[in-house]
């Protein structure tokens, strides 16, 4: 059994490639929405949820809904039976989706959408930012792809903070939508 919800990020027997933003990072971004009396948070690629914990964690005053999609059976399993030991008094509902996004025609209601979407293929990020832009009530992204999916006459990156990817240097990008438009699929 691991000593934390965050060695599930590295010790879950599947071949994926999985990130993980530092606590830092997480405390850096939750600076921006803290002012939300309530958020939805959607983790596309949740692995094992330890974000979605995290980023509740350092929102205690507000209300948090939080939504997690994985397509990986293990980490999905793993991380419902594990979350609801390591979540904060402020995350009022949880919920772990098994699926794989592609097949998905709308998000659900959420404010912020986030992804460690540094393996995803280009037709899985164009699919997400078309859903990403025909969810009205989503106001910020984070991504690691930055601004190579996100057109910047819609979206505008507020900053990017260090992350770890199996110790690598990269960095995540967090953009608030400054324009409301839609996309057809």
């Amino acid at each position: 059994m691991c000593n934390s919800l965050r060695e599930l990020c590295y010790n879950v027997p599947d071949q994926s490639i999985y990130g993980e933003l530092t606590d830092g990072s997480i405390a850096k971004l939750v600076s921006y929405v803290k002012q939300f009396s309530s958020v939805t948070i959607l983790d596309i690629g949740s692995g094992s949820g330890a974000t979605l914990c995290a980023f509740a964690k350092h929102m205690p005053k507000t209300s948090c809904d939080l939504v997690g999609v994985e397509i990986s059976q293990i980490r999905a399993t793993i991380s419902r039976q594990i979350i609801p030991h390591y979540l904060p008094p402020n995350a009022k509902k949880w919920l772990i989706i098994e699926d794989n996004v592609l097949t998905w025609s709308a998000l659900p209601p959420c404010n912020i959408s986030f992804s460690f979407d540094t393996t995803f293929t280009k037709a899985l990020m164009t699919h997400i930012v078309t859903l990403q832009l025909n969810c009205p009530e989503l106001q910020f992204v984070i991504s690691s792809k930055g601004s190579r999916y996100y057109d910047t006459s819609l979206w505008s990156i507020i900053t990017t903070v260090p992350c770890k990817l199996k110790g690598s240097g990269q960095t995540i990008s967090f953009h608030v939508r400054i324009k409301k438009k839609t996309l057809k699929h």
